[in-house]
């Protein structure tokens, strides 16, 4: 497990949370009704965010670094402060599929 991995986890929502996110996405919509499939695409869209936060507090504190694979037009994370990254020390390549 690398460094990153371990900070992740500080930022992953808890059950609590979960529950209020959910509350709060029925207090805030017309009518407070939402079908599961609602429910489950808007906590994908807060899931995305939440990741993205966490992302930039991870650049912010100094433990990643962003690179631009220029052949395969995507972004790289890079492990700042570990060698357990592979050999270019990317973390997460993600891919146009």
């Amino acid at each position: 497990m690398t460094q990153i991995d371990t900070a992740m986890g500080d930022f992953a929502m808890d059950v609590s949370q979960t529950t209020a996110l959910i509350a709060q996405l029925l207090r805030r919509t017309p009518g407070g009704k939402l079908s599961q499939s609602d429910i489950g695409e808007a906590m994908a869209c807060v899931s995305e965010l939440y990741l993205s936060a966490a992302m930039l507090e991870l650049w912010k504190t100094g433990k990643i670094e962003f690179g631009w694979d220029t052949d395969d037009e995507q972004l790289i994370l890079v492990d700042a402060n570990s060698s357990e990254a592979n050999s270019d020390g990317r973390l997460i390549l993600r891919g146009n599929d």
